[in-house]
């Protein structure tokens, strides 16, 4: 499962959020937080994903990942 493939995941932009600049700005911006997150913690730092307030479940996608 390769980065946009997880974006795409767990914050799906939608033909609404095209619809609205500032919606597609938000979706854009946690988005691009999550790929920052998913680097670093591939890097190997520790990182906390309780900060972007999604309800997914992280640790099936980081298994993923680290496969």
């Amino acid at each position: 499962m390769n980065i946009n493939e997880i974006l795409d995941f767990a914050f799906p932009v939608t033909p609404e959020h095209k619809k609205c600049k500032i919606e597609l700005q938000k979706v854009m911006y946690r988005r691009e937080k999550l790929r920052l997150m998913v680097e670093r913690y591939k890097a190997g730092e520790i990182v906390n994903f309780e900060a972007l307030h999604i309800s997914v479940d992280m640790e099936e996608i980081m298994k993923r990942i680290n496969n």
